[in-house]
């Protein structure tokens, strides 16, 4: 992963952990880099992340892809669904910053909530766009 790629996940995890809507879906503090054993639901947990170059002939970029899953038990797929559509709300309206790096666009590619073959536990997955290019010292 690129220097930007993990740049972009901490002000992704920054801003997701403090938002007070986010908090309050997940019932306190409950993003993450990776799921923890003993996981408290729901929650957010980081998952693949990739960047790939997207440079021009004048200008270096990245293009990177942001995977969120979210980790529902007991509303199942609801309220797997809602905390999707707050995450999405606060990164559409989010004003990111990424340090050394100008975020060139960031936007909602897709979705996906499916039922764990144990039957109780819902897995939501979210992916994102950005590209990104390095600021000018």
């Amino acid at each position: 992963m690129s220097d930007a790629n993990w740049l972009l996940q901490k002000s992704l995890y920054e801003l997701l952990s403090t938002d007070p809507s986010v908090l309050n879906i997940l019932d306190g503090p409950r993003v993450h880099d990776a799921v923890p054993r003993k996981a408290d639901y729901p929650l957010v947990a980081f998952g693949d992340g990739q960047s790939r170059d997207w440079s021009t002939a004048t200008e270096r970029g990245d293009e990177h892809v942001v995977s969120l899953r979210v980790w529902s038990r007991g509303g199942g797929k609801r309220e797997n669904a809602e905390i999707i559509a707050v995450v999405r709300s606060v990164l559409d309206a989010a004003d990111l910053v990424v340090p050394g790096h100008h975020v060139v666009n960031f936007q909602f590619e897709t979705a996906d909530i499916r039922r764990d073959q144990g039957g109780d536990i819902w897995r939501g997955l979210v992916r994102f766009r950005a590209v990104t290019e390095p600021i000018a010292a």
